[in-house]
């Protein structure tokens, strides 16, 4: 059987980017894999150890969806998480630039 993507990433990391779109209906299986360390692959009837640390990355509020049924809440605090913003692209350009136009 072809290796996913956390077999794929183990012994590594995985980035999951806007974790926020991710459908309900998955985020159990994403829990269980943190959780468990270890997956089903498709098809098959044995698990699969896993040793994956995971990042992921979303644009949503998160808390705001918690509490609209749209992403489980123990998905959200289950992992050990650390939550930072960070400027958009755009904001942090228009920044780089009145420092450098301040530095001369």
């Amino acid at each position: 059987m072809k290796k996913g993507q956390f077999e794929l990433a183990s012994g590594g990391t995985l980035f999951l980017d806007e974790i926020g779109e991710m459908p309900l209906n998955l985020q159990p299986k994403l829990l269980r894999a943190i959780q468990e360390r270890e997956i089903t692959r498709l098809g098959a009837t044995k698990s699969v150890k896993i040793d994956v640390r995971i990042v992921s990355a979303t644009n949503a509020n998160l808390p705001a969806m918690i509490s609209e049924g749209k992403f489980r809440e123990d998905l959200f605090y289950r992992p050990k998480h650390r939550a930072s913003r960070h400027p958009t692209a755009k904001r942090a350009q228009k920044r780089r630039s009145c420092l450098s136009q301040s530095a001369f």
